[in-house]
């Protein structure tokens, strides 16, 4: 009997939550201001975690892009590491360094996007250490 009160409250607070974050987000959007991006002569993109790899590669349901520009280089997301060796392995095998930065962005606050459960609990994104210090690189972090 006291399952149905239960399930029917957090239901309530789905709901509101969803409806908040819609809200929030249409906020946002518009708030929302075009952004001048400089025109490129150099893009490259590097897939450093991906379901789908090439022989010698490590796949994992997480995410890890390493974009390259003229003006700079970015990697977007963590993927599971440490729990799925797949970046660690990947990246090291591509010689990434984290030198090699500008910044650090992590889409979403999910495990397989900010290295793993651990990442999650601690509420703390921390770059594997077998890529060299990374304190002096900007992170960026949705809210």
């Amino acid at each position: 009997m006291v399952l149905f009160p239960m399930l029917f409250i957090k239901n309530r607070r789905y709901k509101q939550n969803i409806e908040k974050s819609q809200n929030v987000n249409k906020e946002r959007m518009e708030r929302a201001k075009l952004i001048e991006m400089p025109q490129l002569e150099h893009f490259e993109l590097t897939f450093l975690v991906e379901q789908k790899v090439e022989f010698g590669f490590l796949g994992a349901p997480g995410v890890s892009y390493l974009i390259k520009t003229d003006h700079g280089s970015l990697l977007f997301d963590l993927g599971y590491c440490p729990e799925m060796p797949a970046l660690t392995h990947n990246a090291t095998k591509l010689g990434f360094k984290m030198d090699q930065l500008s910044a650090l962005a992590i889409s979403h606050l999910h495990p397989d996007h900010m290295r793993g459960f651990k990442a999650v609990r601690e509420n703390q994104i921390t770059v594997p250490p077998e890529f060299g210090r990374s304190d002096r690189i900007p992170c960026f972090l949705p809210v």
